[in-house]
Parts: structure tokens; sequence; C-alpha cells
């Protein structure tokens, strides 16, 4: 579902790709959505919460074949709001994957998270 890497991670040789990456140390769910607002570039009057993250995510109208979201850590959100994030991301890889044959989203977190990012999602069935 998500892929996992070892930083430094060097995403440069994606040439097809649109290359988003979170800042690191993201301290609430407003500065979560602000930075990957302005990394996927999300229509400047779309909304700050997570309804309106499910509904950007998924009507991305990309250049190239596809994006890469890299997050050089995981948020610092609280664990309710961080599953609700992680869940939204797994469910929009879905959608692209059923969706649309010419693009795809991918997902990358630090092989240091992936234990969590992985038990956080075993228990929220995709939607």
């Amino acid at each position: 579902m998500f892929h996992y890497f070892t930083p430094p991670a060097d995403f440069s040789r994606e040439k097809d790709a649109h290359v988003a990456t979170l800042a690191n140390d993201l301290p609430t769910v407003q500065a979560l959505l602000t930075d990957i607002g302005a990394v996927l570039q999300f229509p400047p009057h779309a909304g700050k919460n997570f309804d309106a993250l499910w509904d950007c995510i998924r009507d991305l109208r990309p250049a190239r074949h596809k994006i890469i979201l890299v997050h050089q850590d995981l948020p610092r959100i609280p664990g309710d709001d961080l599953a609700t994030y992680l869940e939204i991301l797994r469910d929009a890889v879905l959608y692209w994957r059923g969706h649309d044959d010419e693009h795809r989203l991918e997902v990358w977190f630090t092989e240091q998270d992936a234990d969590r990012v992985k038990a956080i999602l075993a228990t929220a069935p995709p939607e």
C-alpha cells in the first residue's frame, strides 16, 4: 500500500513524477493540512479539514503521471487525527488505482515509521 525509505532518499530520478515532500515536524492538524495543500497544489479555496483533504486528493489534476507524497517523519498530531489522516491517504491510493489507469499516487514514509503506520492502519478497514 504505502512505500518506505531509509533517509536520505533521492526521488530526483522520478522524471515523470511530481514529488511533494512535506515539512518535518508538523505539530498540528492545521499545519499538516496547510502544508499538504501547498505541496500538492490544492486550489486556494480548499478547506483546511479532513473532508476537504479527501475531496482534493481525489481530484488532483497531475501534469505528470505519478504523484509521490513524501513524509520525512510522521506528523505530531493526536492519535485519532493521525489515524484519520493515514486512512485518507490509504483510501486515496486505492481510489487512484481503481479510477485512473494513467496516473497514480504513491505515499512514502521512513522505515523508522513503518511499524507505527502499519499498526494504525491495521485497525481501520479500507473505505
